[in-house]
């Protein structure tokens, strides 16, 4: 079935969607689109049929939406990568705005003009070789990574959005029949850390985007400075401490709570530097109340913490949003990668705690993902 469609606007994945009115139809149909722009009009090929949706496949662009732009990658469609070039830049962020407003509207029932005003966007400093860290595929001959949608491999020869020195390693790099996974990181320093055939984030999870971390680090730091006493600050998902490590001459004690990673065992303890202690526990055992309570005692911890920091996976903090928002801090900042799940926790909270601001900090341009960070006050 092929259909002409205006495209609206943009979901959170890599399609986007438009409404069919059919004469046999109540309502317009929903159709998902991948790689169309909103203010496209395009000819659609339905594919699927689902209940509540379609799902279509671009035939052709018959009328390109002015936000409509060319890839600037010669893999972008078959790489996974990627999922926005296809739209320019500014767009891009305007169409992540929107796609955030209406996930923490729907999950919240606060309406978008309440939330428009708590809204801070901060676009990318680069676009282009922006990223400093790498989960690369190889088939025995080649590098590359997975198709869109997909576990297949495909071969790369470039990628531009990683960052030079990354680029270049890339280029030198032999494979062999041995090695089907490489994960690189580009310090600070220039060096590259490498790891083969190992378990994702075997160096370690880092931030791929270092001008944007900066840029999230401050904020963090900002808004935890403004609590009334400066005891104690609770960093759950730390992993190294990123995004509590400017607050450790602030407060007295820092205390950072991550799974165990290599070579690490659970409840192992390491004190980095004055104030500051990693705990390697799983924040979901860390949270049960006589654990979390006798540690509290061990280290003479106040009761409520001054600020907790939570910035979970993707999955979000699911089963342990409601024993955060009950910990009693004056202060949560919560940090999410997808909206998603962070819309589904924030209702855990609205109880206790009101929004206070909300910063949309894009971290991944073309592509769908979102940094936001949600900071979140207790109310008297």
């Amino acid at each position: 079935m092929k259909y002409e469609l205006k495209i609206e606007k943009m979901s959170y994945g890599s399609s986007a969607i438009g409404r069919l009115s059919l004469p046999d139809q109540e309502r317009p149909i929903v159709v998902f689109v991948e790689y169309a722009v909103p203010g496209d009009t395009v000819l659609v090929e339905i594919f699927k049929q689902h209940k509540n949706f379609w799902e279509g496949k671009i035939l052709e662009v018959l009328s390109p939406s002015p936000n409509r732009t060319e890839p600037f990658c010669k893999h972008f469609g078959e790489c996974g990568g990627c999922q926005w070039q296809q739209i320019s830049y500014d767009a891009q962020v305007s169409h992540k705005k929107d796609v955030l407003l209406h996930q923490i509207q729907k999950a919240t029932k606060i309406s978008v003009d309440e939330l428009e005003p708590k809204l801070t966007v901060m676009p990318a400093t680069k676009t282009k070789k922006y990223r400093y860290r790498a989960q690369v595929r190889s088939d025995g001959e080649k590098l590359g990574f997975y198709k869109s949608n997909s576990k297949d491999f495909i071969a790369i020869d470039e990628c531009p959005v990683l960052a030079t020195e990354l680029q270049k390693k890339w280029a030198s790099f032999k494979p062999s029949p041995e090695i089907t996974k490489i994960e690189w990181t580009l310090e600070s320093s220039g060096k590259i850390l490498e790891s083969l055939d190992a378990n994702h984030a075997a160096l370690g999870f880092t931030q791929i985007n270092p001008e944007q971390n900066n840029i999230l680090v401050d904020l963090v730091t900002k808004h935890a400075m403004t609590t009334t006493s400066k005891d104690y600050v609770l960093d759950l998902y730390a992993g190294s401490g990123n995004l509590s490590q400017k607050l450790a001459s602030k407060f007295k004690k820092i205390l950072c709570v991550e799974s165990h990673g290599p070579g690490k065992k659970s409840s192992e303890i390491e004190k980095v530097a004055t104030g500051i202690t990693h705990l390697a526990m799983a924040v979901e055992r860390f949270l049960t109340p006589s654990i979390f309570g006798d540690l509290c005692a061990k280290w003479s911890l106040p009761k409520n913490p001054n600020v907790v920091i939570a910035d979970p996976p993707r999955a979000g903090l699911s089963g342990t949003a409601t024993s955060v928002s009950k910990l009693g801090a004056e202060k949560v900042i919560l940090v999410s990668c997808d909206p998603s799940t962070l819309a589904r926790d924030l209702p855990s909270f609205l109880s206790h705690y009101s929004i206070e601001h909300i910063y949309l900090l894009d971290m991944f341009p073309h592509t769908y993902h979102i940094e936001t960070v949600v900071v979140l006050n207790r109310k008297n």
